[in-house]
């Protein structure tokens, strides 16, 4: 666990979405992450599975592999990568392509690697190539057991060395005895010539004898072996005794003063199992530096801090596409194993989606809706989610986490909530009627035709107490819109003022409610319910705001400088004709309950003592 920041590193914050979080920009801010409050990250857990980020660099850097990534882990990752970078800051770049100049050679671990990287791009047949990719190191990061391949046990990385020191000099040597034994007369000139040990001869000629380095090993001549003690190039005897010693002896066998060409095949032939082995142990190396040169970046900036979900550039890691329905577009979608109750506690309205496509397992999304209204959001619409491939699914809906998505729709609520119940009473009432009414046909028919059909039940007849109940109900509905209309008058002979603070009135009183708790509900709003549904372990107070909300949830919009005919031919237009009839005897009706209201609650009297009307 990181301790909080006692160093002297000057942190950066930036403000987004109402929370305060660190920036990442330079190679001192990586190097001091381990000084950072983890009480500052935004995040301190993220699962391995479900993001939009390569698992297998994810499975990297979970180094316990319990399938989470927690800030310990994601620490030494970033400090495994920055010993083996001349610029660490390299890392908060994300490119695909790791440029070998980039690689440290300061550092034993960094030469190792350039080294490595050479090779591979070599064995790739692009031995002037200066990047290489993941794709790349991953073609030979396949790892072998080092029990097969050491043929010297412990003594095989040291005796590699020893040859790799000689290689070059027994190479040329064996192939200067093949041309003199194809041709004598080159004889003369492959062991060099009088002028060139004259040049030397003048000079004063030093212990180590570093200027016939460049001579052949020794003397040419056709099918010769080489001696390995007695009669070679003072500048590589110490050389050729090592590799006597230390590796032809072990693998050969015997005293061996002399190597003959075909005993030198035969050593290269043992050690090139192991050789194979390193290139492809220092493979897996370079392909673990490639991927946090491109993955860290988006790791760091979705875990540390939240600056990729807050940006209009860039994707978030648990983004897992867009959902298009109902004429809107989401791009806050996550996957999901199913609605999870956690998730709901985030006060967002939660579109829980099946996903299916031709030859790809199916799978479960969680949009978010942020922005509209949810009328038309109930189980069983479909909608076509792109995933980040561009790939299209149908898409379902299978439940809904149902909160407030703005405050416009809670406006209007109460007023829907009250035409639904005013359509399923009315729908209710026909569907008594019509079977009522068939029943009676139906009995009618029995009774014409059928042979011994029973009476028609003798119809009840009406009480005393229920004809002046009914009166009661009449009377009382007649006085009721008596008063109605009375305060209707007064209201309208009142002035503007008067019908303006009845509307308020009106407004206040039926919608005020329903907007207080969607008010309510989208200052709560937050992703970190969502994201802790789904694995996370989120720090920081991740918050979706009305501008943020909009930002994420686009409604269809018509292009700009399109044209537009607002004439419908197959417009009803008796219909919208009674809509305005009734609409304005609703607001008629609306304005007097409101009028009602006030004058009873003596908000009326009020108002016109201190404003005049």
């Amino acid at each position: 666990m990181a301790k909080p920041s006692t160093a002297h590193h000057t942190w950066k914050f930036f403000r987004s979405g109402g929370l305060d979080q660190v920036r990442l920009e330079t190679s001192d801010d990586l190097l001091a992450l381990a000084e950072l409050d983890q009480k500052l990250w935004v995040a301190l857990s993220c699962p391995v599975k479900g993001l939009e980020l390569d698992e297998k660099t994810l499975a990297l850097v979970d180094t316990d592999a319990d399938g989470h990534i927690r800030a310990p882990e994601l620490i030494a990752a970033v400090q495994w990568a920055a010993t083996r970078l001349k610029d660490p800051g390299d890392l908060l770049r994300g490119s695909d392509l790791l440029p070998l100049a980039s690689i440290s050679d300061s550092a034993p671990e960094g030469r190792e690697l350039a080294a490595s990287a050479r090779k591979i791009l070599a064995a790739l047949g692009r031995p002037d190539a200066t990047l290489i990719s993941v794709d790349d190191a991953a073609d030979l990061a396949v790892q072998a057991s080092i029990s097969q391949v050491a043929l010297l046990g412990a003594a095989t990385a040291g005796a590699l060395d020893v040859l790799k020191a000689v290689r070059p000099k027994i190479d040329d040597y064996f192939a200067r005895c093949r041309l003199a034994a194809f041709d004598p007369r080159s004889i003369e000139a492959l062991n060099r010539s009088d002028a060139d040990y004259s040049l030397i001869a003048s000079k004063e000629l030093k212990g180590t004898a570093e200027e016939v380095a460049g001579f052949p090993l020794a003397r040419i001549g056709a099918g010769l072996s080489l001696p390995l003690s007695q009669d070679v190039n003072p500048a590589w005897a110490a050389a050729l005794t090592a590799f006597r010693d230390r590796v032809a002896i072990p693998i050969l066998g015997g005293s061996r003063i002399e190597l003959a060409e075909s005993e030198w095949t035969k050593i290269q032939s043992a050690f090139e199992p192991y050789e194979t082995w390193i290139v492809k142990r220092t493979a897996a190396d370079i392909e673990r530096l490639a991927r946090y040169h491109r993955d860290l970046r988006a790791l760091l900036h979705n875990f540390v801090n939240f600056a990729d979900f807050y940006s209009r550039t860039h994707w978030a890691i648990f983004q897992a596409g867009s959902l298009y329905l109902d004429a809107r577009r989401c791009d806050l979608c996550l996957r999901a194993d199913g609605p999870n109750p956690l998730a709901a506690m985030s006060k967002a309205c939660i579109a829980y989606c099946q996903c299916t496509r031709s030859g790809c397992a199916p799978m479960i999304i969680a949009a978010c809706f942020t922005q509209g209204d949810s009328d038309y959001l109930f189980p069983g619409r479909h909608g076509i989610f792109y995933d980040r491939k561009g790939q299209d699914w149908d898409a379902v809906i299978t439940s809904l986490a149902d909160n407030p998505i703005a405050i416009r729709e809670a406006v209007f609520s109460p007023y829907k909530k009250f035409v639904r119940l005013i359509e399923d009473q009315v729908a209710k009432r026909a569907a008594a009627a019509d079977a009522a009414s068939g029943a009676t046909v139906f009995n009618a028919a029995a009774t014409a035709t059928g042979p011994g059909a029973p009476a028609p039940a003798a119809s009840k007849k009406l009480d005393i107490g229920t004809v002046a109940a009914l009166g009661i109900a009449a009377g009382a509905i007649g006085t009721f819109f008596t008063t109605l209309a009375a305060y209707a008058t007064h209201v309208l002979s009142g002035g503007a003022w008067m019908i303006v603070a009845a509307l308020v009135g009106v407004l206040l009183v039926i919608s005020g409610p329903s907007v207080l708790i969607a008010w309510l509900k989208l200052r709560q709003r937050t992703l970190g319910p969502i994201l802790d549904a789904n694995g996370w372990a989120i720090n920081g107070r991740v918050k979706i705001n009305l501008p943020l909300g909009e930002a994420l949830t686009h409604r269809a919009v018509l292009p700009p400088g399109s044209q537009r005919l607002i004439e419908d031919p197959y417009e009803d237009k008796a219909a919208k004709r009674r809509r305005r009839q009734l609409t304005a005897l609703f607001i008629l009706a609306i304005v007097a309950i409101g009028a009602w209201s006030l004058r009873h609650t003596g908000v009326f009297t009020w108002l016109r003592a201190h404003l005049g009307f």
